[in-house]
């Protein structure tokens, strides 16, 4: 029933497709996608309505085999919500709504399609984007709102007493927030259509100003609008999004060792000004073996599949040390993937939109591929 291919490409990559809307048809439109202890989840979104089928893939099991996913509609939970974000603290799953005032969390030490597995809690607002773990707290992103919202998993799930609601209005004029990283200490947390980067000491009190700081990207790169952030244990960076709705590639990076406000700190790449000139508009990101990799999502030709990464250990600021190859060299079809995985042998990627239609062709790329600049 499924749709399957590996294909090996002269001039691109090697990688499997699997084409959930094959399966069934409602299983297109994924926006998240994540990695915990031998899985991959998929976040459901949005299929021509808010949806919310989770699917689950055994890392273990053939990629093709039906055998190797799970469904579970959540919808059981709570009717027509979409989600976006996805993420674990070590033991649970959280996937926060976009379009409703709810958060899912699965225990992953129970049954996934067995609903008694699954909790809920209503949060104060609607419309939520990715989150994060510092160890303690799971931070949950406001999008198209300010109500940055935490939960202490120390604590009862369903108790409102454990979360902790901070309004970054008083922070920042940014109002939409993807993407976050945390480093050991700070959390920081860049906005899709913003200038502003915001920074959280984690061992201070969570809303008060002087907790916070913020860095004017503009300064570094003049433009705005970085979905995602990543920290591979000296440097955060942070994906090129969208500069007042025109994608651009200038891909940002922080230094942890120096000073957050100091401009000297910062340094901006952009492998779109040497001959790749669709190298631009990422989504989330992800760090394995020493690559940092970057999802296509929208271009200034709309959705692509020009997935980027960068050798860690190299020069960041040099155009060798970077590769873009095009996922969709022989299916024109496999555009538009939001998030990124990895399960350390492998890339996944969340299937969301081609320029057509809502698809679900989840892409994996074994990390054994190698990588040309072909996106042109």
């Amino acid at each position: 029933m499924f749709s399957f291919s590996m294909i090996s490409l002269t001039d691109a990559i090697d990688y499997e497709m699997f084409d959930l809307a094959q399966y069934d048809t409602h299983l297109r439109g994924f926006y998240g996608i994540t990695y915990h202890d031998g899985f991959v989840y998929l976040t459901p979104d949005h299929n021509g309505a808010p949806f919310g089928k989770f699917v689950r893939y055994d890392v273990k099991e053939s990629f093709s085999d039906i055998d190797s996913w799970d469904i579970f509609d959540s919808s059981v939970l709570y009717k027509n919500a979409g989600y976006l974000g996805g993420g674990t603290d070590g033991k649970f799953l959280y996937f926060s709504s976009y379009n409703q005032n709810i958060i899912l969390r699965y225990d992953t030490m129970k049954d996934f399609q067995d609903v008694a597995s699954w909790d809920t809690y209503r949060t104060e607002a609607k419309f939520w984007g990715e989150n994060s773990f510092d160890g303690r707290f799971v931070y949950f992103l406001p999008l198209h709102h300010t109500l940055l919202t935490r939960y202490d998993t120390n604590e009862d799930f369903s108790n409102k007493q454990n979360w902790q609601v901070c309004d970054l209005s008083t922070i920042t004029d940014s109002n939409d927030f993807m993407g976050s990283s945390f480093d050991g200490r700070f959390l920081y947390i860049p906005s899709p259509t913003g200038k502003f980067i915001l920074r959280y000491d984690t061992q201070k009190q969570f809303c008060n100003s002087t907790s916070w700081e913020k860095f004017n990207a503009m300064t570094i790169t003049a433009k705005k609008g970085y979905f995602d952030a990543k920290f591979d244990g000296r440097f955060v960076y942070f994906s090129p999004y969208r500069n007042d709705g025109l994608a651009h590639g200038n891909v940002l990076r922080y230094d942890t060792t120096q000073d957050f406000n100091k401009s000297d700190s910062w340094m901006s790449f952009n492998p779109s000004s040497y001959g790749i000139e669709n190298a631009k508009g990422y989504g989330m990101m992800t760090i394995v073996n020493d690559h940092l990799y970057l999802t296509p999502l929208v271009n200034w030709k709309g959705y692509h599949s020009n997935i980027m990464s960068y050798d860690i250990n190299s020069d960041f600021n040099q155009i060798d040390s970077w590769h873009v190859s095009k996922i969709a060299f022989h299916d024109k079809s496999l555009k538009g993937y939001p998030s990124i995985t990895n399960d350390g042998t492998s890339l996944y990627l969340s299937p969301y939109h081609n320029n057509v239609e809502k698809h679900g062709k989840i892409v994996k790329i074994p990390l054994t591929s190698s990588y040309k600049n072909t996106s042109n």
